[in-house]
């Protein structure tokens, strides 16, 4: 494997472990909002930000471990009871996620945009600098009754001769004190670290200076440095190398041996290590202009997902007993074309049952590995609600259940914009102001619940509110003013088809534009990226008591359960998810409605589609006069499909038509059957479209 290959390969494992990190961030900073107190989480967040800027720096990202570094800084006075968690402390510490997200989305590939650290780093400084001054002062009134404890520094003959060469030179000499984070796991390494970087800044240092007062404390170093530096930087330079949790600094003469330093104390709270003299690493390390670490043309990073080591086993014993039973079959495959026997072919054929109950068990254990909790999804979802909530000044809560339901990780990662999108707008359209319901009746705060479960083989998603519904004739109204529909439609319409308007392409009711709604590109993006995941969107509500949108989405896009059917000798799969019922009727029920063929079913007419129209193949003769449709839904609307034969169902593994076929309107990829032949996977979503272009 090339250097190339290796800067990837560990650039990928940094970014899934910054994910977990920064998801940790956040859940613990919602938790401090509102337990100021809990040193637990206080605790969790600061090892976050210190785990952050250690493995930053060991791959050479500056600006993740200058922010890291600057947020663990402020962490630790919180956690030293030196800094107040205030609102202000807590939107910083937001905003510290918020950019760590974007450098992760660009050293990921995901995004181009570069992104400057400057602004939230100096926000961190500012409450350093503001917790110095408060501490200064409870210092200064006690300083006179504290006794300083002294510690000698023992140099040799070799290095007092080679230290007083460069101070007659005119270099500043320091003895410099450095302690090491106790929890660091790789000590003697960050040590050195300090080392191989002290000729930035001097130029001659004496390393491991004995110390008495620290011989047994192997997490402290102490050292002299010849410099043109002031101490300032110094110890600027010091205070932001990975690990270093102190730093003493004192100037020093030759002619000071032995040397009196303040010791260490962990009530000491050292000064913030951006001083008049300190600054921001310069371009292009302030801002994140580099893919990798000295590979400027890296390759996007591909995905990874954390496997349960159960799980693994359980595939590996899986696949041990599909090797026994394949070499089982050999043999009797060997045997029987020796000496055919019924006996041999009994074997045979249970030797086959048994590999296909195998077959079964791994295809099930294998879609497990890609399962995720979706409370995965959920735990983004606290921190939207808080800054939705805050900026519209509306008071709610937000309840969260089935967060333990499992769903496709490449599922999850499709529905979170259309989720988020949903919960925005119930707190911004849904909940009222905290005046009018108290008017209406209800408690002053709002409420959200968001929640899942399984269900026939499918995920229910649910965002509901307790808010104002939705108001019918203000819906009709706006439609009719955009031109969305016609007088005479509205006149047709129920209301749920009313409600379901909301979903149509550039449909708003906000009375102005803001960073939350209004632009009318919402709900109808939020409907198309459901019905792409082969999922279907609803609304129930009632006017002054709430909405609730409820989402259904497969457990895995990989391989779903289709209804195999005949049109014209050619085998076709309908996902069964979108299959309402089948039905027979006779040519004699079909009529003509405004040039399109349509059929009355349970009450309901209902458009009728020739698929064999659309794919351009002669439709099939039928001599008993009566016709198989099979009804399809998506969402609130029906079609029926007509279709020659039913073979049944089957569970279909989806394959993508790749680039050299190309999109095929009305066919979503293809699926491979027993035989070896290959049925089409119909796009349902496609298939509807067709039929309103008509």
């Amino acid at each position: 494997m090339n250097s190339n290959q290796d800067n990837e390969e560990l650039l990928q494992f940094f970014l899934a472990e910054l994910e977990e990190q920064l998801e940790t961030l956040e859940q613990g900073i919602l938790q401090l909002e509102n337990d100021a107190e809990n040193e637990d989480v206080i605790q969790t967040i600061f090892r976050a930000s210190h785990n952050i800027k250690g493995s930053s720096a060991a791959m050479g990202l500056d600006v993740i471990k200058e922010l890291a570094h600057q947020m663990e800084n402020v962490l630790d006075r919180v956690r030293k009871n030196t800094l107040s968690v205030t609102h202000e402390v807590i939107n910083v510490l937001f905003q510290c996620v918020d950019v760590f997200n974007k450098l992760k989305a660009f050293y990921s590939n995901e995004s181009t945009e570069e992104v400057d650290i400057t602004m939230v780093v100096q926000s961190l400084i500012k409450i350093q600098e503001e917790s110095t001054q408060e501490v200064n002062q409870l210092n200064e009134s006690t300083s006179k009754q504290e006794t300083v404890t002294s510690l000698s520094l023992s140099l040799s003959k070799e290095d007092t001769e080679k230290l007083t060469t460069q101070q007659k030179e005119g270099k500043k000499l320091y003895a410099c004190v450095v302690k090491i984070d106790e929890q660091s796991v790789m000590k003697e390494v960050r040590i050195q670290i300090i080392y191989n970087q002290l000729p930035q800044i001097s130029s001659f240092h004496v390393e491991n200076v004995q110390n008495p007062q620290y011989e047994h404390d192997e997490y402290t170093v102490c050292f002299v440095i010849a410099t043109d530096s002031e101490e300032s930087s110094i110890h600027a330079f010091l205070s932001k190398i990975v690990d270093v949790v102190h730093v003493d600094v004192q100037k020093w003469s030759v002619e000071e041996v032995p040397l009196e330093t303040p010791a260490l104390s962990e009530d000491v709270i050292p000064s913030p290590t951006t001083n008049t003299e300190t600054k921001l690493p310069s371009s292009p390390k302030n801002s994140a202009t580099s893919k990798t670490p000295k590979n400027k043309t890296a390759k996007k990073v591909h995905q990874t997902l954390r496997v349960d080591v159960e799980r693994l086993e359980m595939l590996m014993n899986l696949v041990g007993e599909i090797i026994i039973d394949q070499t089982r079959i050999s043999q009797i495959g060997s045997l029987i074309r020796d000496n055919p026997s019924d006996e041999l072919l009994d074997e045979f054929e249970q030797t086959s049952v048994h590999m296909s109950k195998i077959v079964s068990e791994l295809q099930e254990n294998v879609m497990k590995t890609r399962m995720l909790p979706i409370e995965q999804l959920f735990s983004r979802f606290p921190r939207i609600v808080r800054d939705v909530s805050q900026t519209l000044q509306k008071e709610m809560e937000l309840v969260m259940e089935g967060g333990e339901t499992e769903l496709d990780r490449n599922v999850i990662e499709e529905i979170s914009d259309p989720m988020i999108h949903i919960i925005r707008n119930s707190v911004d359209h849904g909940l009222e102001m905290p005046e009018e319901r108290k008017k209406a009746g209800k408690s002053e705060k709002g409420k959200v619940t968001i929640s899942a479960k399984h269900e026939n083989n499918q995920v229910i998603l649910t965002v509901e509110d307790d808010g104002a519904g939705i108001d019918a004739q203000k819906i009709a109204q706006s439609a009719l003013n955009k031109g969305i529909i016609t007088q005479e439609k509205l006149e047709t319409m129920t209301e749920s088809d009313i409600h379901h308007l909301i979903f149509h392409s550039g449909f708003s009711t906000a009375k102005k534009v803001s960073d939350i709604s209004g632009r009318g590109v919402g709900m109808d993006i939020v409907r198309t990226q459901i019905q792409k995941l082969n999922g279907t969107v609803d609304i129930e509500t009632q006017k002054g008591k709430g909405t609730k949108m409820i989402i259904k989405l497969p457990l895995t896009l990989a391989i779903i359960k289709g209804l195999l059917v005949e049109l014209n000798n050619r085998m076709y799969s309908i996902p069964t998810n979108s299959v309402v019922e089948i039905v027979r009727i006779q040519e004699e029920e079909i009529h003509m409605m405004n040039g399109r063929e349509v059929a009355n079913i349970r009450n309901r007419v209902l458009p009728l589609v020739w698929l064999h129209d659309h794919f351009h193949f002669p439709r099939v003769e039928n001599e008993r006069k009566s016709l198989t449709v099979v009804i399809i839904g998506l969402a609130e609307k029906r079609i029926g499909l007509v279709v020659d034969k039913l073979i049944g169902n089957q569970e279909i593994v989806v394959k993508s038509l790749g680039s050299y076929v190309g999109k095929i309107k009305g066919i979503s990829g293809a699926t491979i059957l027993g035989d070896g032949g290959v049925a089409l996977i119909l796009d349902i979503i496609s298939i509807f479209s067709m039929v309103e272009d008509e």
